[in-house]
């Protein structure tokens, strides 16, 4: 759908935009334009709060999640040319149900080389960002599992932070920290149905012997 997608050096002026939203909520023009730095960054990296559901309630975070509405996506193309990239921890950048409607606009608006003049911005979707928040950024670049004849994969974005010369890696499943010296892996505390799985695993183990 996108071809010739190309690759996308980031400088390290990333920004981390807190904006809590509840079901559906939006990312409006208004409360973009209120983050400091906006129009140095070259990354916008949303912290909506949405991430903590992932783990403890995966319904919720599948379904009526916030997202970017089509005014903010061309604000954001047209408006920020040092802009590169955005990342979001929802499962879309993009509000599903309106899309169905309005032929997914907001994903064409970021990925559409021939409508715009501007560059084209990559999405990072289903992140983590909670690595992030008060950190300094000192550079930054993803590492996707490449699929021919597909426009979009599974993606690790590696963020190397000023304090302890550290680099957090945000994926799905676990959170790895790699220092000069060694590499240590934080596994995201297990969901309630992963719990009771293995609860009812030792259980059934206990009674064969």
């Amino acid at each position: 759908m996108y071809p010739g997608l190309p690759e996308v050096k980031l400088e390290a002026r990333e920004l981390l935009i807190y904006c809590p939203l509840g079901t559906n909520g939006l990312i409006t023009v208004n409360e973009l334009m209120k983050a400091e730095e906006l129009y140095e960054a070259d990354i916008l990296i949303f912290n909506i709060g949405h991430w903590k559901y992932r783990e403890t309630d995966f319904y919720r975070y599948a379904h009526d999640f916030p997202a970017v509405p089509p005014e903010a996506a061309e604000c954001i193309r047209t408006q920020l040319p040092k802009c590169k990239a955005l990342a979001i921890d929802t499962l879309s950048i993009e509000n599903l149900n309106e899309a169905q409607h309005n032929g997914y606009f907001v994903h064409h608006a970021f990925l559409d080389h021939e409508k715009y003049e501007q560059p084209i911005m990559l999405i990072y979707e289903d992140t983590n960002p909670v690595p992030l928040i008060g950190k300094k950024l000192v550079s930054a670049f993803a590492a996707p599992l490449r699929i021919k004849n597909h426009d979009a994969s599974v993606v690790n974005i590696i963020v190397e932070i000023e304090e302890s010369s550290c680099a957090f890696f945000f994926v799905n499943k676990q959170i790895k920290i790699r220092t000069k010296h060694f590499e240590i892996v934080l596994k995201r505390p297990k969901s309630p149905i992963q719990l009771e799985a293995r609860r009812r695993r030792e259980k059934f183990s206990e009674r064969r012997l």
